[in-house]
């Protein structure tokens, strides 16, 4: 297997598992750990420029799927300016 066809297959497990399990990949559970680390991986690669141009188009879509799935805190605080409280 060469190093597109490899790369190709773990895009494709990642966009499985979040359309799946409705999540992302976690740092913490072992079954998860090495799609984690491969979009972790790809995502320094891009921010270094050192991705392939054919690749960033595919990753950046990836991206924006895992994005629509991001974990949001369930504590939303807001800042009402002059009243010093937190609603």
């Amino acid at each position: 297997m060469t190093h597109d066809e490899r790369w190709a297959q773990m895009l494709k497990a990642y966009r499985n598992y979040i359309l799946k399990k409705h999540r992302c990949p976690s740092k913490y559970k072992p079954e998860d750990r090495q799609l984690y680390n491969w979009i972790k991986h790809n995502r320094k690669m891009r921010n270094k420029g050192e991705m392939p141009p054919e690749r960033q188009e595919v990753f950046a879509d990836l991206l924006k799927l895992a994005d629509k799935y991001r974990r949001v805190n369930q504590h939303a605080y807001m800042h009402v300016e002059g009243e010093g409280t937190l609603f």
